[in-house]
């Protein structure tokens, strides 16, 4: 099934990427790799997206549970969507999903790595399976819109008697 393969080999990437950044690079230092714009600043997030629950006593156990749920859901709608489109973008999801709840459960946390400046502002450090699941879901929105206006220009409109 080429849908879980994609989900594999995306999860094994984003480990291998994650893997080779903390063999070569040191925690929370900031190297600049396109001047001050892209950097790479090693960082354990240890909540979700922007650090939300990050509480150390439940955070985990509901983060590992939430992922796990996200993820069953996102595989049962790949098994039963027709759409190869919607497939293949609810793969990439699934990708970034399995890529970080490895590491909730190998490491406590996610691994992040990737930090875009604007002058002054920071956007909160991310990684490889985080630009899948939102890449993933922005292809998804403008694919399902795409779909959706398709099937109502060849839908067959009541007649008026």
């Amino acid at each position: 099934m080429v849908w879980g393969m994609i989900i594999l080999v995306g999860a094994a990437l984003d480990q291998l990427v994650k893997y080779l950044m903390i063999q070569n690079f040191a925690w929370s230092t900031r190297v600049p790799i396109i001047g001050n714009f892209v950097n790479f600043t090693l960082v354990m997030n240890r909540g979700a997206a922007f650090s939300m629950l990050s509480d150390p006593i439940w955070g985990p156990t509901v983060l590992k549970i939430i992922s796990i749920v996200a993820l069953a859901v996102i595989v049962i709608a790949i098994i039963n969507f027709r759409s190869k489109r919607v497939r293949a973008c609810l793969s990439f999801i699934a990708a970034g999903a399995l890529g970080n709840l490895i590491d909730r459960f190998a490491r406590g946390g996610v691994v992040d790595f990737v930090e875009l400046r604007f002058g002054s502002w920071s956007f909160p450090v991310f990684n490889l399976a985080d630009a899948f699941i939102t890449c993933g879901g922005a292809v998804l929105i403008f694919v399902l819109l795409v779909e959706l206006r398709r099937e109502r220009k060849y839908r067959t409109p009541p007649k008026i008697i």
